[in-house]
C-alpha cells in the first residue's frame, strides 16, 4: 500500500501513517507549484502480507 503525501510530508500525517507502519521510501522534490511556491510529495510503503517471502495468489487463491 502506498501513501503519496503532499507538501513535504507534513508532520502530522507522516506520524499517522508511521504509526500505521508505514515507510519513508522517498521524496519528489518540487513536483507541484501551489500559492507562488515549490512544494514536495513524500511517498511512504507498507507492505501488505508477506510481500516478496511469498509467491503471488492466482485467480483461486492459490500459489
Amino acid at each position: 500500500m502506498i501513501a503519496v503525501i503532499a507538501d513535504g510530508g507534513s508532520g502530522g500525517s507522516m506520524s499517522l501513517h508511521g504509526s500505521l507502519g508505514f515507510e519513508l521510501t522517498g521524496t519528489l522534490r518540487a513536483v507541484g507549484f501551489k500559492h507562488g511556491r515549490w512544494l514536495d510529495t513524500t511517498l511512504m510503503q507498507r507492505t501488505l502480507g508477506k510481500g516478496a517471502d511469498a509467491p503471488p495468489l492466482d485467480a483461486g487463491g492459490k500459489h
